[in-house]
Formats: structure tokens, sequence, C-alpha cells
């Protein structure tokens, strides 16, 4: 557990009424986690985030030392998305960023 991800799982039982929330959730179907999931059953909305605490360097991913932002956190979310679309299909998903800087 990081602060940045329970600052997010606080903020989805707090702000969004989430009554399910899920730290680092594993994907069964492709390899990697979801930091935080938060589940809204009144709703039916499922929220999927990923949480980059970079204090001191900023958003800053980085393969084969070239950026590498864009290209990952699209992988992340395309996988965050079609998790919820698979196990929820009747929730509405809703993708958030969590960043401090």
């Amino acid at each position: 557990m990081n602060i940045g991800e329970e600052i997010v799982g606080e903020y989805l039982r707090l702000c969004e009424a989430c009554q399910f929330i899920q730290y680092n959730l594993s994907t069964p179907d492709t390899q990697g986690e979801i930091d935080v999931v938060g589940i809204n059953l009144e709703d039916h909305r499922i929220f999927v985030c990923e949480v980059a605490v970079h204090l001191e360097t900023g958003l800053q991913y980085v393969r084969d030392n070239q950026p590498d932002n864009v290209a990952r956190l699209c992988k992340k979310f395309i996988k965050d998305i079609e998790y919820a679309q698979k196990y929820f299909p009747d929730y509405t998903p809703v993708a958030m960023l969590w960043s401090p800087i």
C-alpha cells in the first residue's frame, strides 16, 4: 500500500460513494494489476484508477532511456477498461489517473 493509493481509495469511498474498494487488483487475463478499483453498486459505476506517485521526478516513465508515458498509460488503461467491461458488463467504467505532480 502506498499513500497515493490510500488517498484515491478514500476519495472513491467519500466522494464517489463506492461501497467496495480494492487495492492492487491482479488482472487474471493479462499480466499486471489495477492500482485501485472502486465499485458504486447503486449507480452501477466501476472506477479503475492508476496511481503514479513519483514525487521527485513527476510522472516520468522511461523505456530504453526514452520517455514512455503515453504508451505505458495507454496500455494500462486499455487493460483496465477491458477488465471492467468483461467482469462488470452492466457497470459504467470510469478510468482515472492520479498523480500529485
